[in-house]
């Protein structure tokens, strides 16, 4: 890492280039429950099934990985609410 939190390419080991951040960690998931159980059953997620940003942040950051982190919007096809944008 660089000063101010910005990433140093020179550094890094690898980038994932598909992350899903699954909660605002306020009680808010991208998708509804029934949805939640269903990839959870397909992808068996470890022990933290609804990571949040920072989450995924910290778990990037000790293995000097970088990330390009994206929600599930299912609104037009469940009705259920995406996440909220973060700036």
């Amino acid at each position: 890492m660089r000063a101010g939190g910005a990433l140093d390419p020179d550094r890094l080991v690898a980038i994932d280039v598909h992350v899903h951040v699954e909660s605002d960690g306020h009680g808010h998931h991208s998708l509804d429950d029934e949805l939640l159980a269903a990839s959870a059953a397909y992808f068996k997620p470890g022990a933290e099934r609804t990571s949040t940003v920072d989450q995924i942040a910290a778990y990037y950051r000790e293995r000097q990985l970088g990330a390009v982190v994206f929600t599930v919007d299912a609104t037009t096809a469940t009705g259920h609410p995406a996440l909220p944008a973060r700036r």
